[in-house]
């Protein structure tokens, strides 16, 4: 009996939906035409009269209805209807007609028989109000309570409209700042590179007192004997850097620039971060962050949430990475930042790395990594200055625990900037005797600044014919230490100066 009074109920209804669905119809086609028929004129006169020109809206309404209630099921996934909408847009229509009845020009009564204004419903609202407050005020009464349902409307959907709001303004913001900063910085690219040219102009007065161990610049092979010589003088007497002041001076190097970081902008991009997450439904805290040359990362710890069980038991669960990784644009646009990467989790940490760009980025100073005291840490004198990290940290490679390194790239990515900065790492931590170079520059561009420098075994090689003996005499030059190393009993240039 049940699924039959079911079925009955969902024909009414269907029924219904279609009737409103035509009655609009027919109300917009008989608005639109001038003969409707003695039967469609009274009934636009009817609406008339009742609500004035409110009889487009009603007759909207009516196709509206018609179809939520026709789709309803098909919208329940999408669409919720709340009471706050449906009173408010109640309230907006039978205000705005008591509104075109106040702001009309003349005489109320006669207006509602036309079927002119807000018809006899605006007319009877007029006579409530107009007597007692007067035009003015009734008109602001009507006008606020227009305004009070359009609020009634939105205010259940206003979190994604202000979301969507701000998003815009943070898609404009960012742009903007792009803008500005890629014309306003490009001149520290230009400084970092040519940070090598300016080792050798000391040269006068800091190498030249020693004698250059370089032969004629047409024999390439020629220093093999020297070459020999210099590792039979490391094997007599161990490097000792700290005492030798034939290394390059600091000073050489220009200086790093200060850091413009600026602790409250870290605390509001937190706090848009936080916001940010918690607006999605992840609770989330910053607890700390750590800024670098280029970006800032922020350590965000996520929150429990609380589910209740078929028992009744609430359970705390922990957020998921995942939610936090697939918010990765939307972060983007509220922090007017793009792009951001996040580092789900930080190794060894249980926290999640957002790294946000720096409106202002800072040039990674050559002179500042050398300065660093992990530097001066490593023992082998191969240490490579590489750069600082994202918590500003400089960040030193040791070239002797590397197999073999190729530095590859496309144009513009830095492999100059790298190749110079290793030179320059390694003349600042040897002297002649202890560290020869053989450089290769078939371009003449990149390495030819270098010649003169008493750490060369030959000047700059450019012309690609003497590149093949140059290379030979290298791997002459490697058999033979190898041989030696093998009667030394030794495994390395470490362990055969300590024999």
């Amino acid at each position: 009996m049940v699924p039959f009074e079911l079925n009955r109920w969902a024909s009414v209804v269907e029924v219904l939906a279609f009737g409103l669905i035509i009655l609009g119809l027919l109300t917009l086609v008989a608005l639109f035409s001038r003969d409707a028929g003695d039967l469609g004129n009274a009934w636009i006169l009817l609406l008339r009269r009742g609500v004035g020109a409110g009889v487009w809206i009603l007759a909207v309404l009516f196709i509206l209805g018609g179809m939520i209630l026709l789709l309803r099921h098909s919208l329940e996934g999408y669409w919720h209807p709340r009471w706050q909408a449906i009173v408010g847009s109640e309230l907006m229509v039978f205000a705005w007609l008591g509104l075109a009845h106040v702001t009309g020009v003349g005489d109320p009564l006669d207006m509602a028989r036309a079927g002119q204004r807000g018809g006899y419903i605006g007319w009877a609202l007029y006579q409530s109000t107009v007597p007692y407050l007067g035009t003015m005020l009734s008109g602001v009464l009507f006008t606020g309570i227009v305004l009070g349902g359009l609020y009634m409307v939105i205010a259940p959907h206003w979190p994604p409209i202000g979301w969507r709001i701000r998003w815009a303004g943070a898609w404009i913001g960012m742009r903007l700042r792009a803008y500005l900063v890629a014309h306003r910085a490009q001149v520290p690219a230009v400084e970092t590179v040519s940070l090598p040219s300016r080792a050798p102009r000391p040269r006068p007065a800091t190498m030249r007192s020693t004698k250059p161990l370089t032969p004629a610049p047409e024999a390439v092979p020629a220093p093999r004997k020297k070459a020999s010589r210099t590792v039979e003088r490391k094997a007599s007497a161990p490097r000792s850097r700290a005492s030798d002041k034939r290394l390059p001076p600091i000073d050489l190097l220009v200086a790093d620039e200060a850091d413009n970081g600026d602790d409250a902008d870290a605390r509001h991009k937190a706090e848009i971060i936080t916001e940010t997450l918690d607006a999605f439904g992840i609770p989330a805290q910053v607890v700390e962050w750590h800024r670098g040359p280029v970006v800032t990362q922020f350590g965000v710890e996520p929150g429990f949430i609380e589910r209740q069980d078929r028992d009744g038991t609430t359970r705390r669960i922990k957020i998921r990475v995942n939610k936090i990784l697939s918010l990765t644009n939307d972060l983007a646009l509220a922090l007017a930042a793009a792009p951001i990467r996040i580092e789900a989790p930080v190794p060894g940490r249980s926290i999640v790395g957002i790294e946000v760009p720096n409106a202002a980025k800072s040039v990674v100073g050559l002179r500042g990594v050398i300065e660093a005291p992990f530097f001066r840490k490593v023992r082998s004198g191969l240490a490579v200055a590489l750069g600082r990290d994202v918590s500003g940290d400089a960040v030193i490679a040791d070239l002797s625990a590397m197999p073999h390194l190729l530095i590859a790239g496309a144009t513009g990515s830095g492999k100059s900037v790298c190749l110079n900065s290793t030179i320059v790492s390694l003349l600042y931590q040897n002297t002649p005797d202890q560290l020869k170079l053989l450089l290769i520059d078939p371009k003449r561009v990149e390495l030819t600044r270098y010649n003169g420098i008493p750490h060369l075994v030959a000047p700059v090689v450019v012309d690609v014919d003497k590149v093949i003996s140059a290379l030979r005499w290298v791997t002459r030059e490697m058999e033979r230490r190898y041989k030696e190393f093998a009667q030394a009993g030794a495994r390395d240039l470490a362990g055969y100066n300590q024999t």
